[in-house]
């Protein structure tokens, strides 16, 4: 008797659809997308040949202007995918890019730079105002301890943006 493929076919199907919320999760919150746009990008990356909205739509079960509306999300800034026109018809293709992790890894990255960064003029600004405080209640172990933990997550806070910059500028080197 041959052994079943069944359980392994059951961890790969489970694995595809953990990794397509991922991406939904991850384009609705980034880029503001909903969920098909995560839903469509996986299709195209799974798929071995390139895609019309019609095929995208009939193998996720959604109508066709849903994938185009969403489609421009992952066919823009950056672009995830290639959209190419196909000859003699109003319809386009699309395929999945050579370099695409590299491009949304690059873009994952750069919303955490710039969460980062956002972060860091209020924690400088709250350090500034802890130094107006009374000498009294500067000295406090628990005004410290928490001084120091602010200073401490501050600097690591420039340290990680200058690293993710060098990161960033790599990663778009790869992109060009």
């Amino acid at each position: 008797m041959l052994p079943s493929n069944v359980p392994d076919e059951e961890t790969l199907n489970q694995v595809i659809s953990e990794f397509t919320t991922l991406f939904e999760q991850m384009l609705d919150t980034g880029a503001g997308a909903g969920p098909y746009a995560g839903r469509i990008l996986m299709t195209i990356l799974l798929s071995n040949e390139p895609l019309t909205q019609k095929d995208i739509a009939a193998k996720l079960g959604i109508s066709v202007s849903t994938v185009s509306r969403n489609i421009k999300l992952i066919t823009d800034n950056p672009p995830l995918i290639i959209k190419t026109k196909i000859p003699n018809t109003k319809e386009w293709q699309y395929e999945k890019r050579a370099n695409t992790p590299v491009v949304l890894l690059s873009g994952m990255i750069l919303s955490f730079i710039n969460i980062l960064r956002n972060n860091v003029s209020p924690m400088t600004s709250a350090l500034q105002r802890m130094g107006n405080l009374s000498k009294e209640l500067r000295e406090r172990a628990e005004t410290k301890r928490f001084h120091d933990t602010l200073e401490n997550l501050l600097s690591a806070t420039k340290i990680m943006l200058e690293e993710l910059d060098q990161l960033l500028v790599s990663f778009q080197a790869q992109t060009s």
